[in-house]
């Protein structure tokens, strides 16, 4: 056989690395994001686009006709499923839905040097070997868009922005912390801390919104003497908060609503190894409901959100835009639970 007069696929990637940009700023070249883009490196850019003969959505066009079956699910590095609880159960539900209608889920990752997207994008997005994917987590639009722009489908899971751009599966944070809140007010606590890692998050942006409502609603004053936002869930970095933490703790809050589980759970062993009980000394209240609080001393109480339900649902938005052709984007906002257990008690 003669090697020689095989071509290569070109994909996107080639191209980034000939001009030596990033994936991002190849496809803003081909999609005239004015003012994103100096004039000369977009024209350098095509040129050597036309050299290596690559046509941008070549690819993808060829999968209308034959379709690959593959669909994606992308998470941060930072979020990778089998450290982080809340995005394994997303995972699960989606395999099964895909599966349910023959379609393979392909996972991977996409690199966040401190939290910031590199410009990278993982070899199935690059090679378009799947139809569309599910962006789980606090993606930036920028991904997404360059995503979108190579001609595969995304839904936004957890997240959402650009409203109208994209189909987004979201639980109803801003609510769901108010109702937090309110149940420690109900407890006759008035002098409620909030911790959560960084507000750049979406999700725990609205969650602080819906704390700070539920405070102004019964009239409490915001104290941020009692209110951290850079807590990591990671114990080990956690622990690297500990005179921070411990600041708020002796501000004396009789509560602390924490913006995700695994910050909760964090909290109350730190506590227990500092000698307070919970919830006789302090509340503790968590968000998610991941397996594990059901397990921890004592059982935390939190907000239940429906993981399966976003993971399920997300997957059957994206099998609609790949095989139904729909247009129009769909947001879903999921309901939540107050789960009552055992860490908070009333005053």
């Amino acid at each position: 056989m003669d090697t020689a007069n095989i071509k290569k696929n070109v994909t996107i990637a080639d191209v980034a690395r000939k001009a030596g940009v990033a994936i991002s700023t190849v496809s803003r070249a081909f999609n005239n994001k004015e003012g994103l883009i100096k004039k000369e490196t977009k024209e350098r850019i095509l040129k050597i686009a036309k050299e290596l003969n690559y046509t941008p959505n070549a690819l993808a066009r060829g999968l209308a006709l034959k379709r690959s079956e593959n669909i994606g699910f992308l998470v941060k590095d930072i979020d990778n499923p089998q450290t982080v609880p809340f995005f394994s159960d997303i995972f699960a539900a989606a395999t099964w839905e895909a599966s349910k209608n023959n379609c393979n889920i392909l996972f991977d990752s996409i690199k966040c040097d401190n939290k910031k997207w590199d410009g990278s994008l993982p070899k199935m997005i690059q090679e378009q070997n799947v139809e569309g994917v599910l962006l789980c987590g606090n993606f930036e639009p920028e991904i997404a868009e360059t995503i979108e722009n190579l001609g595969i489908k995304v839904i936004l899971i957890d997240n959402h922005f650009n409203e109208g751009s994209f189909d987004t599966v979201f639980v109803n944070n801003v609510d769901a912390a108010f109702t937090a809140v309110e149940y420690l007010i109900g407890l006759n606590h008035k002098k409620i801390g909030f911790i959560s890692d960084s507000l750049q998050n979406i999700s725990f942006k609205e969650r602080f919104q819906g704390y700070k409502k539920a405070l102004r609603k019964y009239k409490i004053e915001v104290d941020s003497n009692i209110i951290i936002h850079d807590v990591h869930s990671d114990y080990t970095k956690f622990l690297e908060k500990k005179d921070k933490i411990m600041k708020v703790i002796n501000e004396k809050p009789t509560a602390i609503f924490c913006a995700q589980d695994r910050l909760a759970i964090n909290l109350i062993r730190l506590l227990n190894e500092e000698g307070y009980k919970v919830p006789e000394d302090i509340s503790i209240i968590g968000f998610d409901d991941i397996y594990e609080s059901q397990f921890v001393i004592p059982p935390l109480t939190t907000i239940r959100v429906f993981r399966n339900e976003m993971g399920s649902m997300g997957t059957k938005l994206l099998l609609e835009r790949i095989f139904k052709f729909r247009k129009e984007p769909i947001s879903v906002k999921l309901s939540y639970e107050l789960v009552e257990r055992e860490s908070c008690r009333k005053i």
